[in-house]
């Protein structure tokens, strides 16, 4: 049985496929839907064979469907072959759902073509009986494409629509290829001259078919600025289900103004909350270069900063090449900050008071992150535009020797740590290196996209190296004032200055061990705690487009069960069984050397982007990984996964 879209449907099993029968309501009632026909797979293939013909006496419509497939083609319209599953996009399945969709169609051959693959794809997710009973087929009219947008809003009273914004040119399945926005945010600041349309259609359909948690829309707008529905589900869970006791716990250390403005989650470099010791460091630079390190803000324990690193930096003026910028870093930076931190760790064995050397260890970290924006990070940027962006950083690169994510590491694990906070043992610390050792410069790439990509490893080796100053004083603090290793980083650097100046600075010994207990209690309840990657307004903002379990893909499929690792520290110290799949919050820097030594051949992790490390390190490892794939962390250990690198998914 077939029918056209909007119109009379003949077809009790209709609402088993609750995509189709969504889009059909909608169109009933006169929204905005692209024309189409609906049929069953098998029909399908039968009736819209290039080779059949016209049967006025055919049962069940499918003549009516060829007749307005032919009839469209002819008037030259492309067409898109869409398949719907039972069940999916149901109110409690996943709206990602498996239906494969093929788009460009312009006569009967590649029609039939599509069906041909669809019935493939449909026979590897049957159950059993007869894949039509299991496919039902939407053909619809592919409208031409200015803009594609995701439009979300969970089901409160104040949730307002956020939207992620493809052109033209980010290809034919953007969503499904896991691609960047051109703009994202919410619908309401969207520049463009069709956004009250789309905000009219979106209310609209939210009003008349939202789900319990609100709803996720994908508008498309034609040329002429006209916005068209081609889905709407239903959201399976909350859109923001962990807000609620992250803001409680904000609130609760009197930080809801610092919800103010534009906020993002330092997830790649910080995919933990930060010790106390390095939150106050984090304030500290604020203070120190304000407007000018990403004004960091710590919310319950997390950082977020209001400009990312890479956009940081003059980008106007002389900027340096990637070859001229790594020149700098390896024959003067690196070795002048290795200079410095061996003459600031001489002045910790005199007996210099706390404040001295506090400000001496604040003035080489500010100091390297004046090199970091003002240098390094507009050399990157620049060149990475002059070469297309990220996705220059997709193409393969051959460097001779050592891949970019392991070349001199070895060199700095006294510095860098397993994680960016004071308070992490190095990588020397966990692995039980020798010292670091002296030997001659590595001879530079002579391509400037592997320049910019070694430049984008190797400042990290400078950022350890002014980092490290202040994990010395602080472990030299816990030392002098008798706190030990662990309590010493639970106080902020004005603390030590006042305990070193008074033992009873924060009153007698019992009151400051209660507040030493109370602080790591409070760090540890903050672990629990799952931040949203982006505020805006006191809003959470959703994760990126993709949903749950969908990253940015990197190398073949892999399948096997599940690991989980919450950080470098916890992967070197329980190596993960052969043929197994590690779900970590991030890939910093640092982590290609332990993923080397264990041995890791396949990675999902929580954050990252399309610049990220993760992306060039699992190249470049030639391991299989989903970068940024949001919810892999709570996907229980030994759960049988396939890193589907096709679909840039985590199958369960």
């Amino acid at each position: 049985m077939s029918f056209v879209l909007g119109q009379r449907a003949d077809r009790p099993d209709l609402e088993r496929f609750p995509k189709v029968a969504r889009l059909h309501e909608l169109a009933g009632r006169g929204l905005p839907v692209p024309p189409g026909v609906v049929l069953g797979l098998d029909q399908a293939q039968a009736s819209l064979d290039p080779q059949a013909s016209l049967d006025p006496q055919a049962k069940g419509g499918a003549d009516e469907a060829r007749a307005w497939v032919t009839s469209q083609l002819a008037a030259g319209a492309r067409l898109i072959a869409r398949s719907a599953r039972t069940l999916e996009d149901s109110e409690t399945h996943s709206g990602a759902g498996p239906g494969m969709s093929v788009a460009g169609i312009t006569n009967l051959h590649g029609l039939a073509g599509a069906l041909a693959l669809i019935e493939i794809n449909a026979r590897t997710l049957a159950d059993d009986g007869p894949v039509g009973a299991h496919t039902l087929m939407l053909i619809q009219r592919e409208i031409d494409r200015r803009a594609l947008l995701v439009a979300v809003r969970g089901s409160a009273a104040d949730d307002r629509f956020y939207v992620e914004v493809h052109g033209p040119d980010a290809g034919p399945e953007p969503l499904a290829e896991g691609r960047s926005p051109s703009w994202a945010g919410p619908l309401a600041e969207w520049p463009d001259e069709s956004r009250a349309k789309v905000e009219a259609l979106a209310e609209r359909v939210a009003a008349e078919r939202c789900g319990a948690h609100g709803s996720d829309l994908e508008i498309v707008v034609d040329p002429a600025g006209e916005p068209w529905l081609v889905q709407a589900r239903p959201l399976t869970v909350p859109l923001h289900p962990s807000w609620p006791s992250f803001l409680q716990a904000v609130e609760a250390e009197g930080q809801r103004e610092a919800l103010r403005g534009r906020l993002t989650l330092d997830g790649e470099h910080n995919p933990a909350p930060l010790s106390p010791a390095h939150a106050w460091a984090m304030r500290r630079l604020a203070e120190l270069r304000p407007g000018q390190a990403g004004d960091p803000v710590i919310l319950a324990g997390w950082l977020y900063v209001r400009a990312l690193v890479r956009d940081l930096g003059d980008a106007g003026g002389s900027v340096d090449s990637p070859h001229t910028a790594l020149a700098w870093l390896r024959d003067e930076a690196l070795p002048q900050a290795r200079l410095a931190l061996e003459q600031f760790t001489e002045r910790l064995t005199a007996a210099r008071p706390l404040g001295e050397l506090l400000a001496a260890a604040e003035g080489l970290f500010a100091a390297m992150i004046d090199d970091y924006v003002t240098r390094l990070v507009p050399a990157r940027r620049a060149a990475l535009a002059r070469l297309g962006g990220a996705e220059a950083l997709a193409r393969p690169l051959t460097p001779e020797g050592q891949p970019l994510t392991l070349r001199e590491r070895e060199d700095f694990l006294d510095v860098l740590p397993a994680v960016w906070d004071i308070a992490s043992p190095s990588l020397a610390d966990l692995l039980a290196d020798e010292a670091p050792r002296a030997r001659p410069g590595a001879a530079l790439p002579l391509d400037e996209l592997a320049a910019a990509s070694w430049l984008g490893e190797w400042d990290d080796h400078l950022f350890a190296l002014g980092l490290a100053p202040l994990r010395r004083l602080w472990l030299h603090a816990g030392e002098r004032l008798g706190l030990g290793e662990e309590r010493v980083f639970l106080l902020g650097g004005d603390e030590l200055v006042a305990l070193d100046a008074d033992a009873q600075a924060l009153g007698d010994d019992e009151a400051r061990d209660d507040l030493l207990h109370d602080r790591a209690q409070r760090w540890l309840a903050q672990h629990e705690l799952a931040p949203p990657t982006r505020i805006v307004d006191g809003h959470p903002l959703p994760h990126p487009v993709g949903g749950q379990l969908r990253g940015l893909a990197v190398g073949e499929p892999f399948a096997g069960p599940v690991v989980q690792r919450r950080d470098l520290r916890d992967l070197l110290s329980d190596p993960p069984p052969a043929g197994t799949v590690l779900c970590i919050p991030a890939l910093t820097a640092q982590a290609a050397v332990a993923l080397e030594r264990v041995g890791v051949r396949a990675v999902c992790t929580e954050y990252g982007g399309a610049l990220a490390h993760g992306v060039l390190m699992a190249r470049e490892l030639g391991l299989s990984a989903l970068i940024g794939c949001r919810g892999c962390t709570q996907v229980a250990e030994g759960t049988q996964v396939r890193v589907d690198t096709r679909a840039r998914r985590l199958v369960l």
